[in-house]
């Protein structure tokens, strides 16, 4: 799927996790080319925002990744499933530092002072219980080599990475076809026959108007 993108496309995906402004400046292009690119990049590979277009994007470089780098990516600590709500990446340092500082010395002028550290240790949050999260319900059987381990060596999620747009779901190993999940959908394998996978999604789904050819049914992503 990731080969119907430009060069250019491609550019903006690895630079999803920057905001529009400043992927137009390692780019050196105006914010509008970024939105234009933005939403071809959304139309073609069926992702309605920025998020779901990071977790596609870093499904398909675990799919295409040796195992040392998928480990590398899949231990990322910037990576979508381990970035919690509420999350603020830390500031990035000022380039322009230094400069400042030197100018602020020729003209004489004090640097502002970093406030003192707290003369306090900070209060805990309080211990909440969250419930255990209910299992997902199966989704259907899938051929297992048309998916990739996201967390090797212990493949708890998986991925579907197909030379195609996605890969069909069906009823029972080798059976009627139920669905159809594009490629990148992550899921849950819950139990294995020979080389068929029956599978949850690891995400809320939703049909799009690109279609199984083999099938006859719609091709389900990311919500």
């Amino acid at each position: 799927m990731s080969n119907h993108l430009t060069d250019r496309e491609r550019d903006v995906v690895e630079l999803i996790a920057l905001s529009n402004k400043e992927i137009a400046r390692e780019l050196g292009v105006t914010e509008g080319t970024v939105k234009v690119h933005l939403v071809n990049i959304f139309r073609k590979l069926h992702v309605k925002n920025r998020t779901q277009l990071a977790v596609a994007a870093m499904a398909l470089a675990l799919a295409v990744a040796t195992p040392a780098q998928a480990q590398w990516l899949w231990n990322w600590p910037y990576a979508p499933w381990r970035i919690q709500p509420g999350f603020v990446a830390p500031p990035l340092p000022d380039p322009y530092a230094p400069a400042r500082a030197a100018q602020a010395a020729e003209r004489g002028e004090a640097l502002p002072v970093a406030p003192p550290p707290l003369a306090y240790a900070p209060v805990s949050p309080p211990v909440v219980e969250v419930p255990a999260p209910v299992p997902p319900p199966p989704l259907g059987w899938i051929y297992g080599p048309l998916t990739a381990c996201a967390d090797p060596p212990v493949c708890r999620t998986t991925v579907v990475a197909v030379l195609a747009d996605g890969a069909n779901v069906r009823a029972a190993p080798n059976g009627p076809v139920t669905g159809s999940l594009a490629n990148g959908v992550p899921i849950f394998p819950l139990d294995r026959r020979g080389d068929w996978l029956l599978v949850a999604a690891a995400c809320s789904l939703a049909p799009t108007y690109t279609w199984s050819v083999t099938a006859g049914v719609p091709l389900s992503v990311c919500m």
